[in-house]
């Protein structure tokens, strides 16, 4: 996952992409292991992150919500390896689309309370 305040991928998760291969980091090696062939060939794997809270931080209004461009970035490279990347979001997929802000990536909205 993205962290919304740094742009880049939680450690718990995802560490980042280097080159052509995906990089799997703080995960244990069972996880790691059935990760690996998809890691191996992204173009047949699908990434989904949610929107407020992972890539735009938490803030006291939504409307106040942004991306930063450096998350925005990382997302635009992973558009480019990856055989999907989708955006899920409490707002409506519209306005996930316009908070996000990159080409290429499928929203999906209103979802959760």
């Amino acid at each position: 996952m993205l962290d919304g305040r740094t742009g880049r991928a939680g450690a718990a998760s995802l560490v980042g992409v280097a080159s052509d291969r995906l990089i799997l980091g703080g995960m244990e090696e069972g996880t790691r292991r059935l990760l690996a062939p998809l890691a191996a060939d992204p173009a047949r794997a699908a990434i989904l992150l949610d929107v407020d809270g992972t890539l735009a931080p938490i803030v006291a209004r939504p409307k106040l919500a942004e991306v930063p461009e450096k998350a925005r970035a990382e997302l635009r490279r992973l558009v480019a390896r990856f055989a999907l990347v989708g955006c899920i979001s409490g707002r409506t997929g519209a306005d996930a689309q316009r908070l996000v802000g990159v080409d290429n990536i499928v929203y999906v909205g209103v979802h959760g309370a």
